[in-house]
């Protein structure tokens, strides 16, 4: 009897259009061979592949993270891998016989089959199906009767292991007789189909769920996305990570809590079939974590009594060790004016006793007035109000604003229809510091960013201070800083005195406004405190919006655990932070 890769024999079995491999021994075979053909796992007309995969529970999969396919012509598969398989007992008194019926579920082409070890089985028969019954006589046969039964004498097999058809069949089913006594699921193994078509119509499953990738029609070089590849078979790199995201990324679970996704690759025309996973220093996993401390039901309500800055501590648990984004949904019922810049200018200042001090003020009462210049660069189209750091002297102040006009040289000139501001009465301050004092006109007031207005800060009792802030190198670029010129109420006005001591000094201002619907201002920013950049800028809604921050550079939590999140508001009001996620590496 002969066996299949019999060492010095001509038959061998590989992948078709690869090299084919000599194997000197059955368990060879079987080992280097079927490695292709794994078992049949899901119902689906074709043969498959399966790879186990353990990841997290929270884990969030970071692109790519790419799992190779690999498919060819297979010579060879084992007949339980492409059909079901049912046996029955055709034995006479002196000479054990096995009928074997593979189902194929639909039309196979075939073109011949083979027995794992001809020394236990040898083919007496195979019969194709006709869709009535097994056709008679076979399409290959011993020298037997075509129908062989219990009661049918001694017969002699074929002696090959190899048995190919005088031409390709395409059928639903095969019955196979056989010399040999087995059951199901040693014929499923021990008796093999060769089937020459190219495998077609692949796709990839998880967990049994829909197909998060298919690639029909045949597999073939240059065509579809298929590349060649070693031994003859062709490939295809399929990143994964969005769809197991989709299984994983828990935001309530642990560290410690796993899920085993279980990615079955099949083909509805079988063939070799192989699928890979990246190797660990090639996947990119994050984890997801929900954060609730501070937050009842998953919400936190921010109370800006004016625009400004909120710091919300964000309390991490024990494994995140650096934070690449923070996830969440903002709400609020904002008006629509917005103060820029919310934030500062911060003033000069130098150590004071206890207490900085400021660098420089400017110092106003009836009969010393000052003029701020206002940035050509707003995104506002028309102003409502200015807000002005004014600190007031012994007495209280009568303070008031009054819009000029530019001349041709760029200085104050005539006021501005529209411009004078209601008076405002002020307390004295003391030690407080600035008070953000606003100054609100009758109506809004159309800026035109080619010739931005002054600010002329006009005292009408009392006596105010406004400390001034400084330019770096004594240039542009901060907003809310504008240059300033002194004089009398009624003018004539002069520029700051051109002295070092005084370079790059600047007036303070906040500009109250609507900006244009070309150009719309996002009332509230949210930043991580560390991080120089990934802010988001949100324009909530009273049924909430889902915002990013994301800054491209991870930032590590602190030694209390934490990430302070900034929130910044532009206009007074309340705003809702609701379900904070964070982003997290563990190392």
């Amino acid at each position: 009897m002969a066996q299949i890769g019999m060492e010095g024999g001509a038959q061998a079995i590989g992948a078709a259009g690869g090299a084919s491999v000599p194997l000197g021994q059955t368990m060879m075979f079987q080992e280097r061979v079927l490695a292709f053909f794994m078992p049949q796992l899901v119902v689906n007309g074709g043969s498959s592949v399966a790879q186990t995969l353990t990841l997290p529970r929270n884990a969030v999969v970071l692109p790519p993270f790419e799992v190779t396919v690999r498919t060819g012509r297979a010579q060879w598969t084992r007949c339980g891998d492409v059909g079901q398989v049912r046996v029955s007992d055709i034995s006479f008194t002196s000479q054990a016989r096995t009928s074997l019926v593979v189902d194929f579920g639909m039309l196979r082409t075939v073109s011949a089959v083979a027995v794992m070890d001809a020394t236990t089985f040898q083919v007496l028969q195979v019969k194709t199906w006709t869709g009535m019954g097994f056709a008679e006589p076979g399409v290959v046969h011993a020298d037997v009767p075509s129908r062989i039964t219990s009661s049918t004498g001694s017969l002699t097999g074929l002696s090959q292991a190899i048995v190919p058809f005088p031409s390709e069949v395409k059928t639903e089913r095969l019955q196979i007789d056989l010399v040999g006594e087995g059951d199901e699921q040693t014929l499923s193994q021990s008796v093999l189909v060769q089937l020459p078509d190219v495998p077609a119509d692949l796709e990839l499953r998880i967990n049994d769920g829909p197909p998060v990738w298919t690639a029909p029609g045949a597999a073939v070089e240059n065509v579809a996305g298929w590349k060649a590849a070693d031994g003859g078979l062709v490939s295809q790199k399929i990143d994964l990570s969005q769809a197991l995201t989709g299984l994983l990324g828990d935001p309530t679970a642990d560290l410690s809590q796993t899920v085993e996704l279980r990615l079955v690759l099949s083909a509805r025309v079988p063939g070799a079939l192989a699928l890979e996973l990246p190797p660990e220093s090639a996947r990119t996993i994050r984890h997801i974590t929900q954060i609730s401390q501070g937050f009842s039901d998953g919400a936190r309500e921010l109370q800006f009594p004016e625009e400004g800055q909120i710091p919300v501590a964000l309390p991490l648990p024990p494994w995140a060790k650096r934070v690449d984004e923070v996830r969440l949904s903002v709400s609020a019922n904002l008006p629509p004016e917005r103060i820029l810049p919310p934030l500062g200018p911060a003033a000069e200042t130098i150590p004071g006793d206890g207490t900085p001090v400021p660098f420089a003020e400017l110092v106003l009462d009836p009969d010393h007035a000052a003029c701020v210049a206002f940035s050509p660069d707003t995104d506002l189209v028309e102003l409502s109000a200015v807000r002005l750091p004014i600190r007031v002297g012994a007495g209280g102040a009568e303070v008031r604003v009054l819009l000029m006009r530019q001349d041709d040289a760029g200085d104050p000139g005539t006021p501005l229809d529209g411009g004078a501001s209601e008076p405002v009465s002020l307390e004295e301050t003391g030690g407080v510091g600035d008070l953000w004092t606003t100054f609100t006109f009758h109506k809004p007031v159309p800026l035109d960013a080619t010739t931005p207005p002054f600010a002329a800060i006009l005292v009408t009792r009392g006596g105010v201070r406004l400390a001034l802030g400084r330019v770096p190198d004594g240039g542009g670029g901060v907003p809310g800083s504008g240059e300033t010129w002194l004089g009398p109420p009624a003018g004539p006005w002069q520029r700051l005195p051109a002295v070092s001591v005084l370079a790059g000094m600047r007036g303070r201002f906040r500009m109250v406004g609507k900006a244009g619907r070309d150009k719309p201002v996002a009332p509230v920013r949210l930043a991580l405190h560390g991080a120089s950049d990934g802010q988001a800028l949100v324009v909530p809604t009273p049924k909430g919006v889902e915002a990013t921050i994301r800054p491209s550079t991870s930032l590590a939590v602190s030694s209390d655990g934490t990430v302070t999140l900034e929130a910044v508001s532009l206009v007074a009001g309340a705003v809702t932070l609701r379900g904070v996620l964070a982003l997290v590496r563990t190392s």
